[in-house]
């Protein structure tokens, strides 16, 4: 389809076509019959002239003055007619001017009004005068009320040179103190020079030294407030007549409008956008809610379910005199995995409570959480592999003699192993996972920083991909992932004031790196003493509805040389602390759960200490961190231990008693 002319894009315009028609039918009719007026009143004249004058003349000389008045009345009607013509040819003229200007406007404001962007607005309007009105230079600027300049959106693309040289390229600055700008944007009013000879202002003197002679500066106004400023410039001096004057006019409005209604749109647009946004937000915070006090629930279970193992292998591990030296480093891996399991539990609160806690920070060697972990995850990068015919190699290069971090040993061994695994499952058909420490100096006796890198060969990820990894639940591997992996490793980096980057591209691999701030003056998280011993012979009352947790509990107690009692839930607790009471047999501390069904831990808190004030309450929870840092809602309970249990805090907290 072959694109019509650009004035001819309007010609369907049934009001436009009639103008045309009454100027094409005008040119014979009127002339012909003003032109036969004319003859008849001059023939009338010359018969009433003849008879006149034949009284008084002879008859030859009556037809020679009856020949002489026609012959000047032909004359005087000729130049009448001529002078008639002319004035209409230029009427008609200035007819056929306006209705073209008034097409352009036409097309223009049309045009205009379907862009969506305040720039597209500026560019067509600009391009259209430029070629169409047309004009030598052209350019918009966007006007700053508070700044009181005019930037340069837009310079016409005929004389790009000369809108550099002009100092008027895009994004340039011009100044509207300047006087015949201020007078625009003040008044609001169409400014027109027509000879920019001797003229002061620098920004006209500018176009007059490259060869501009006239000048148009026409208000983008509306509903009073000036957008910008339409800037119009013609070679020749006195370039632009009333026509051209008032189509600038009329046009400086219609583009103003075309771009408020732009900006209206865009402002619209940003709202629906932030709308949606915070709709997403709202949506993702009622899930995690959800999703977190489901995992709340499922932490308890799994804290409680693991905390005899982790009970009884410390006891284990404490009688290590009785062991073979491999007996006890199974133990060791044992104890660890439990005390890695329980730290990743209490972590999935971050991901649906950010910013819910620190979890306790010490000195730690940060190569040998590395080893430990590469060891511990054989079974996922080797082992598996193979029984597919898959071989995925891990290389490490650590650098030797590397200064400590402060971090959670915990959270540092599941951030690892969170990122080999995403490094095994980038390749599925096998490949290498590098594993890399570096000391680093940032500038010169800058502080020291140690880079922890994991990459691999994997096909690597796109930018779309790259921008939302790190979003909590955001996977790419469908029903197998969870997308908590890197949004956990993540919080754990911003938890211990460390840096993440992500280097990752198609093809290439993908490459996290982590910048940890090296040990330095910090005053350490406390630690517990694993020596510390509790007095003996200390009368202590276990409470918990898990039977398993119950039994590891007053295991470890008694052989510590403690007198155990046990009650299995809070009602039973209840019973029994009543009958010691009416025995005046009292228990020196209650070692009580914290979520038991019909009466909690707090209840047995409560009636610990409205009978015997002196007797210690030492609280055990399965819900994590968060409860032990909110003591101080516990009005009734002297310490807060988490499951599962570690013996030396629980030896610490019966030592002060």
């Amino acid at each position: 389809m072959i694109k019509r002319p650009f004035c001819n894009k309007f010609d369907t315009d049934q009001n436009i076509r009639r103008g045309f028609a009454v100027c094409r039918n005008s040119k014979r009719a009127p002339h012909l019959l003003i032109a036969i007026i004319v003859l008849l009143i001059s023939f009338a004249l010359s018969v009433i002239t003849v008879e006149i004058m034949r009284g008084f003349l002879s008859q030859s000389i009556g037809l020679g003055l009856s020949a002489l008045f026609a012959i000047a009345g032909l004359i005087t009607t000729s130049l009448i007619l001529t002078r008639w013509l002319a004035e209409f040819k230029r009427v008609e003229g200035r007819l056929a001017t306006q209705i073209e200007r008034l097409m352009l406007l036409d097309n223009i404001t049309r045009t205009v009004n379907q862009q969506s962007e305040m720039a597209a607005v500026f560019r067509f309007a600009v391009q259209a005068v430029e070629e169409k009105l047309p004009a030598d230079f052209v350019c918009v600027c966007r006007h700053d009320e508070v700044a009181k300049t005019l930037n340069v959106t837009f310079a016409g693309v005929q004389k790009p040179q000369l809108a550099e040289q002009l100092g008027l390229g895009k994004d340039d600055l011009i100044s509207t103190e300047q006087q015949h700008l201020q007078c625009c944007v003040s008044s609001n009013e169409l400014v027109y020079e027509a000879d920019l000879s001797d003229i002061e202002p620098l920004f006209m003197r500018a176009l007059q030294e490259h060869g501009m002679r006239s000048l148009i500066l026409s208000p983008l106004s509306i509903e009073g407030q000036v957008l910008g400023v339409l800037v119009v410039a013609r070679e020749q001096p006195h370039g632009f007549p009333p026509t051209d004057r008032d189509f600038l006019r009329q046009l400086g409005g219609h583009v103003a409008v075309a771009a408020h209604q732009a900006k209206l749109r865009m402002n619209l647009r940003k709202a629906y956008d932030d709308l949606q946004s915070t709709q997403r937000a709202v949506v993702e915070r009622e899930r995690l809610s959800a999703i977190g006090q489901m995992a709340s629930g499922i932490a308890h279970d799994i804290n409680n379910a693991i905390s005899p193992v982790g009970i009884y292998t410390q006891c284990w591990i404490d009688r290590g005199d009785e062991l073979s030296a491999e007996m006890r480093d199974y133990l060791a891996i044992v104890g660890r995995v439990v005390e890695d399991v329980g730290a990743t539990i209490a972590r999935l609160r971050d991901v649906y409570r950010p910013g819910a806690g620190k979890s306790a920070s010490e000195p730690i060697d940060l190569n040998l959480i590395i080893s430990q972990t590469v060891e511990l995850t054989r079974a996922r990068w080797s082992d598996m592999p193979h029984r597919r015919g898959i071989t995925i190699n891990v290389v490490t290069a650590l650098e030797a003699d590397m200064p400590r971090v402060i971090a959670n040993s915990a959270e540092m061994r599941d951030a690892v192993t969170n990122l080999i695994f995403n490094a095994v499952d980038a390749m599925p058909d096998g490949g290498t996972i590098s594993i890399t420490t570096e000391r680093l100096v940032v500038g010169e006796g800058g502080k020291a920083l140690v880079r922890f890198e994991v990459g691999d060969d994997g096909p690597g990820m796109d930018a779309s991909t790259r921008s939302r990894c790190l979003e909590p639940f955001f996977t790419t591997k469908g029903e197998r992932g969870t997308g908590l992996g890197l949004a956990m490793v993540h919080a754990a980096v911003q938890r211990h004031g460390a840096s993440l980057d992500i280097d990752s591209a198609p093809g290439a691999g993908t490459r996290v790196r982590i910048l940890f701030p090296a040990e330095d003056d910090v005053s350490l998280a406390e630690t517990v003493d694993a020596s510390i011993e509790a007095p003996r012979d200390l009368r202590l009352l276990v409470v918990d509805d898990d039977r398993a947790v119950l039994r590891s509990t007053a295991y470890v107690l008694e052989l510590s040389g403690h007198m155990v009692c046990v009650a299995e839930g809070g009602q039973a607790a209840l019973d029994t602390l009543h009958i010691s009471g009416e025995l005046g047999d009292r228990f020196d501390a209650v070692i009580t759960d914290l979520g038991m069904p019909s009466v909690d831990g707090a209840h047995v808190a409560a009636a610990v200490k409205a009978n015997a004030p002196e007797t210690k309450v030492v609280l055990l929870t399965g819900w994590g961190d968060s409860v032990a840092g909110d003591a101080d809602a516990l009005p009734n309970v002297d310490f807060v231990l988490t499951k599962p249990v570690q013996i030396p805090a629980l030896r610490a907290a019966l030592a002060q008693i």
